[in-house]
């Protein structure tokens, strides 16, 4: 083993002391812990050919922890920058979207949604009990089971691409300049002493923009992938509309798992917490979204585009609902505390521009978002 490649190695077993320890590669061959860590080494090699094209070469380690907790962190150690994804995270994603395909609100045009069966489940069992199925019941091979593999794939992408962009837009460096060696915990970043729910809330902003753009770089790649070998399902997300509805259903599905406020929550309680209520946050994640799709897509597609992000985001609130409790509708929170989410958007705009002269003499490559705002995101091509 090269020294560089021990140092990382070794910089990864650190952080990784803190969850259990690290899954290594020798230990799994298949499953859906062997397949996220293929994929994970795969663009974490991705990244550091592009910081390297850009002139900002970077020291990276990605890998597995072991903790079964739905988690995921970012971090530096003697200089290497560092991305873990908990083993929870791809064993649990495929039980939570299990459970919601269940319900006849998600994908309704998809298989037959008269012969699911779902079942009431609590969010602490979910994400941090033990490992195992619901109790729901999706049809046997039916094309359900298809859209749960390609819903797990698009939330793995965009988590994984917001904890990278921990790392790339400074966010990681910036905290450990002020606060010390402190990793950006998902689950426990929020404990971290001095440091603001607000800029918490600001830099996860900020990594949903990169999230985003991850997700949209790998579906703009998904039909030549598919061309040459395809997988089961294709035929219905072979439509971009279906491709974007699925990722916002995915990616809702994210905002749920992680939200440690609620919309039920004063304000000021939500001030506290390191992410905002699961509504606010997709709605904002719906406006980076929408910009991507408003810049880079011909205007004659946009209005189907529009609607499948929505009718996404929609059939993932009531799904979530039915299944982990709630009632109002989706349109009917937006709604509802439509003052209070401009206000909180007002403060982390502004926020945003006192954070990023910090940061830009940290980011690693690519644009920060500019200082007058966090919807505007860099230039993304979309491939035919």
């Amino acid at each position: 083993m090269s020294g560089n490649r021990a140092r990382r190695a070794a910089a990864f077993e650190a952080l990784a002391a803190s969850f259990g320890g690290s899954v290594r590669p020798s230990d799994i061959t298949d499953g859906p812990i062997g397949m996220t860590l293929r994929d994970l080494k795969h663009r974490g090699s991705k990244i550091c050919q592009e910081a390297k094209a850009a002139g900002s070469p970077m020291q990276l380690e990605v890998g597995i922890l072991v903790d079964l907790s739905f988690n995921a962190v970012a971090g530096k150690v003697d200089g290497v920058d560092l991305i873990g994804i908990n083993a929870g995270v791809p064993l649990r994603l495929l039980p939570i979207f299990e459970a919601l395909l269940a319900t006849q609100h998600a994908f309704p045009d998809v298989g037959t949604p008269e012969a699911r069966s779902s079942v009431k489940w609590s969010k602490e069992a979910a994400v941090r009990g033990p490992l195992g199925f619901s109790g729901s019941q999706l049809p046997n091979d039916g094309p359900e089971i298809d859209v749960m593999q390609f819903l797990a794939t698009f939330a793995e992408r965009f988590i994984f691409e917001h904890e990278a962009t921990h790392v790339r837009h400074g966010h990681v460096d910036w905290i450990q300049a002020r606060f010390g060696a402190q990793p950006i915990d998902e689950l426990r970043i929020a404990s971290t002493p001095n440091l603001s729910g607000l800029d918490l809330q600001t830099l996860e902003f900020d990594a949903d923009c990169g999230g985003m753009q991850g997700v949209m770089e790998l579906i703009y790649t998904m039909p030549h992938a598919m061309a040459q070998a395809p997988r089961p399902g294709w035929q219905y997300f072979g439509k971009i509309q279906n491709l974007i509805k699925a990722v916002s259903f995915a990616i809702y599905t994210c905002c749920q798992i992680f939200a440690d406020s609620s919309d039920d929550d004063p304000f000021e309680v939500i001030l506290e917490r390191s992410h905002p209520p699961a509504t606010f946050r997709m709605h904002c994640v719906t406006g980076q979204l929408m910009t991507i799709i408003g810049t880079h897509f011909t205007e004659s597609a946009h209005k189907e585009l529009f609607f499948a992000i929505f009718d996404g985001v929609s059939q993932a609130h009531a799904a979530w609902q039915e299944v982990f409790g709630g009632t109002d509708d989706w349109h009917s929170l937006r709604m509802q505390h439509e003052t209070r989410n401009r206000e909180l958007l007002l403060l982390l705009q502004n926020n945003w521009a006192k954070l990023y002269s910090a940061l830009l003499p940290l980011k690693r490559y690519n644009n920060l978002a500019p200082p007058d705002g966090l919807n505007a995101w860099p230039h993304v091509i979309h491939r035919d």
